[in-house]
């Protein structure tokens, strides 16, 4: 008996060594597994709160495999700060309301450098629900982060330089397209023996090229203004029905294409019809989508209108169009994007227009869809908030303002361009003042010391020597009557910010309108 109970012992050690040789091997092939995929693992028991960690766990980490006693909160304070939050929420949220976890995070090495680790995690409980164990693995998959960062980095790359290409080469084509009018009609001009007929129709050609290329660089300084987040808005009282009005009488005077006609329909009573609003930005908006129609829509008319719904006032433009692809309904809205077909075949546009529509509209507490099926025409749609006005406010006229006095008032311009002061001095050559140039900052401080006649001061601030800001900042120190106007080509609402800080007591962007400037000029008169 003696005998059998020791052959049975013997065969028993000789199968639990067996046993203990075989989960060796199968742990050595684990371990050489997880280093091949650099896979750590990690394993928490709660009767003896003791974690361990495999050796490819260590490694991961930085660390020599057994170097240092493994912890949750060592565990923790290699997990990068962006991340740390959402792995903690994980590993709570295994705890209490779900078995497993999966994550993809940044960690950060002992030698402080940066991996991409997926984490997983569960968690055993017994029949009770309690929890006995966790347990997780933590796989590096740097290289494979950074080839798919690559990969899309180099698609946004190529997929932008392609974009841009594309806009350099429409913004010089639109550039050059008023310019050419400019320049050519310009040297027409200088003919001997033109009519009067000819000259006026020359004229006008010159002046619709220069409008034309201040809207172009209006969009792409509105572009910038939006990346950097200084575009703002300025809320006055907006008489809906008038605006429409306006643009269609606007539009309609200049259409070319007598097929062609922009017509309203108003959702409002007049009286119903005064809101809160940008206005400027609102009319650039309705303005971008009706030039949009007449380009893409030559042979029908245009409607613009709107109606009120709910808390929000909802504006539509609807041309007669060759309509436009459902593919293309969101993507029209992007920057530097035409749709590459027939709809915009005959298309002039820098691709801004669409883009800042998009992009005012938010602002504005809106948004911009089109409705469209090809052949069929397209329906723009935009909603801004309705907020009605407690007054009233009629446009204003654009009418100048009589000036009439018994002797000239002397008004000092600094202004280093000569082009620009040139223009100014025939401007005014139709009005009782008398001018004095100074070509810097330093000069007009001079010369107001010394001619006590000088009643305003209209100051360029780009100048050599000393600029516009700083001269005024100087004048101010002895003389705080003096209008002063500022008169510049910056146009960042920050910009303006440095003027009236620098107490100016108007500003006023070139190029230059002179019915604005004349009365500008004639409302600072009135207050001295």
């Amino acid at each position: 008996m003696a005998k059998r109970y020791t052959v049975y012992l013997k065969m028993h050690v000789r199968d639990m060594k067996k046993e203990s040789q075989q989960i060796k091997k199968l742990k050595k092939q684990l371990s050489e597994i997880q280093t091949l995929a650099k896979i750590g693992s990690w394993e928490w028991d709660k009767k003896t709160n003791k974690v361990e960690w495999s050796n490819m766990m260590y490694i991961l980490l930085g660390y020599k495999p057994n170097s240092i006693e493994p912890s949750y909160r060592l565990a923790l304070s290699h997990v990068h700060e962006d991340d740390k939050y959402k792995y903690v929420k994980n590993l709570d949220n295994i705890r209490l309301i779900n078995s497993s976890y999966y994550q993809i995070n940044k960690v950060v090495k002992k030698d402080k450098s940066v991996i991409s680790v997926v984490s997983r995690g569960q968690c055993v409980k017994d029949l009770k629900g309690e929890i006995i164990r966790m347990m997780g693995t933590v796989q590096d998959i740097t290289k494979y982060i950074n080839s798919e960062q690559n990969k899309l980095a180099k698609e946004v790359a190529e997929e932008s330089d392609r974009l841009k290409s594309a806009f350099i080469a429409n913004m010089s084509h639109e550039i050059r397209t008023p310019l050419n009018a400019i320049l050519g009609f310009s040297n027409l001009l200088k003919r001997d023996n033109l009519s009067s007929e000819k000259k006026n129709k020359y004229l006008d050609f010159v002046e619709s090229g220069g409008k034309k290329l201040l809207r172009i660089i209006s969009d792409v300084v509105d572009l910038s203004k939006m990346d950097t987040n200084h575009l703002t808005l300025s809320y006055e009282t907006c008489n809906l029905n008038k605006l429409i009005t306006k643009l269609q009488e606007e539009f309609n005077l200049n259409l070319k294409n007598q097929k062609q006609m922009v017509v309203v329909q108003k959702g409002l009573k007049n009286n119903e019809s005064y809101i809160i609003t940008d206005q400027t930005r609102l009319e650039q908006i309705l303005s971008n989508l009706i030039e949009n129609s007449v380009k893409y829509a030559p042979n029908g008319n245009i409607l613009i209108g709107y109606k009120r719904s709910g808390e929000m006032i909802k504006f539509y433009v609807k041309d007669e169009g060759e309509g436009i692809e459902e593919k293309d309904h969101e993507s029209i809205f992007g920057r530097f994007k035409q749709i590459e077909n027939q709809y915009s075949r005959t298309n002039t546009s820098t691709g801004l227009g669409l883009s800042i529509v998009k992009e005012l509209t938010e602002l504005m507490k809106g948004k911009v869809w089109v409705e469209s099926i090809k052949g069929r025409g397209a329906v723009f749609y935009f909603t801004i908030p309705y907020q009605r006005a407690n007054r009233r406010m009629d446009y204003i006229k654009k009418e100048i303002i009589s000036i009439k006095m018994d002797t000239k008032e002397v008004i000092l311009i600094a202004e280093d361009e000569i082009i620009n002061f040139l223009y100014l001095e025939a401007l005014f050559e139709s009005y009782p003042f008398k001018i004095i140039h100074a070509k810097n900052g330093k000069e007009a401080i001079q010369m107001l010391e010394e001619n006590e006649a000088i009643s305003l001061i209209l100051m360029d601030i780009k100048m050599p020597i000393m600029n516009g800001i700083e001269a005024t900042k100087e004048i101010r120190k002895n003389n705080k009557k003096i209008p002063i106007i500022a008169l510049t080509a910056y146009v960042m609402d920050e910009d303006k910010d440095k003027m009236l800080s620098a107490e100016f007591n108007d500003y006023l962007a070139k190029p230059l309108d002179e019915i604005t400037l004349i009365n500008m000029i004639k409302k600072h008169q009135n207050n001295k």
